[in-house]
Parts: structure tokens; sequence; C-alpha cells
């Protein structure tokens, strides 16, 4: 299963975004990830293809608000993250 949400047109993007994104993947980006694909960077929840609780969809979904309501700032989709 994939939940995705559209942030911001490539060209619109400048490589300290970029590298900025891409360092959270790894520590502050927990569930969700950025991705580039069609000239747009989104954020992306997969899951496995097992049954998701209500519950689970929820935070799939904040994830993603969160996650694409920080970008160019904190990269974040929770306040949990890892050291760097």
């Amino acid at each position: 299963m994939r939940m995705i949400s559209p942030i911001i047109y490539l060209k619109e993007a400048d490589e300290l975004m970029i590298s900025e994104c891409l360092k959270a993947n790894f520590h502050t980006a927990l569930d969700v990830k950025y991705a580039i694909s069609d000239d747009i960077i989104w954020t992306v929840f997969i899951h496995p293809l097992s049954k998701l609780s209500k519950v689970q969809v929820v935070d799939a979904l904040s994830q993603l608000f969160f996650s694409s309501s920080t970008f160019g700032d904190s990269y974040s989709n929770t306040n949990l993250t890892f050291p760097e």
C-alpha cells in the first residue's frame, strides 16, 4: 500500500532542500520518506501488503501531512529524531 502527497516541483527546490530531505530520510522522516518521481518531490508512506488498522491509517496520514508541512524547515513527520 502506498499513500503519497506531492510537495514541490523539483525545479522549484534548491540543492540544499534536496540534500536536507535526503538526510531527513535517515534522521527525522520515520515511517514516511521523501522521494522524487515525475519531477516532483513527494512524501511517501509505503506499507507491506498486510492489512492496516484504522489507527495506523490515521497515523500514516498524519505523518504525510507533517512531513509535507515541515519540508523546507525541520523535514520531520513526528517529534522523534535520531541524532546526527
